[in-house]
């Protein structure tokens, strides 16, 4: 239990065998807070570079995540609820952003280019992930599992597949045009 605050702090080729290749948090009365970091090339089964767990709470702000991650996404979390503000997800794997069971991940005003699977996915039930003000240059997977959401607003996306919903959102077909948000 506790609360964590990393604050202008590099990390890079961390590995973990498990969950969280830098950060792991688990548990229902432990918080997170991350601002004005860097992550490269870090790597975990489970939240190549943050993982949330098991009711912890996460807000993740200003930072920067490149390169490698694991099967699970650079942050991911398990019925947990995180925020990322205006925060920057490239060159990964696996997913930028993930969610894997319960719990609600808040993404406004952030950036995802270059994520081979996907930039935001879902995979399993009543998991919410809220997306507003972002440009998206990759895929975003929403799981049909029971109660998973994905829902964009204004932002930019390239493609998805799953269910997701869009409002005020724009669809492009070209990495040129990528730079343009609703």
């Amino acid at each position: 239990s506790g609360s964590l605050t990393v604050s202008g702090s590099e990390f890079t080729s961390n590995k973990s065998d498990g969950f969280g290749g830098t950060i792991f948090t688990t548990s229902k009365t432990a918080s997170l807070t991350v601002s004005d970091s860097i992550f490269k090339t870090n790597s975990a089964s489970r939240g190549g570079a943050i993982a949330i767990y098991n009711g912890a709470k996460g807000m993740i702000e200003r930072s920067y995540f490149d390169g490698k991650t694991g099967d699970r996404g650079a942050v991911t979390s398990y019925i947990s609820d995180y925020t990322v503000i205006n925060s920057t997800f490239v060159n990964h794997a696996a997913y930028a952003v993930g969610i894997y069971q319960g719990g609600n991940v808040l993404v406004p005003t952030s950036t995802f280019a270059n994520n081979t699977q996907a930039d935001i996915y879902t995979a399993s039930t009543d998991a919410v992930v809220n997306v507003y003000n972002s440009i998206l240059s990759g895929k975003i997977a929403a799981s049909t599992g029971t109660g998973s959401t994905v829902n964009v607003f204004n932002s930019t996306y390239t493609t998805y597949t799953g269910t997701a919903t869009f409002n005020t959102s724009r669809q492009v077909t070209a990495d040129a045009e990528l730079g343009s948000v609703n």
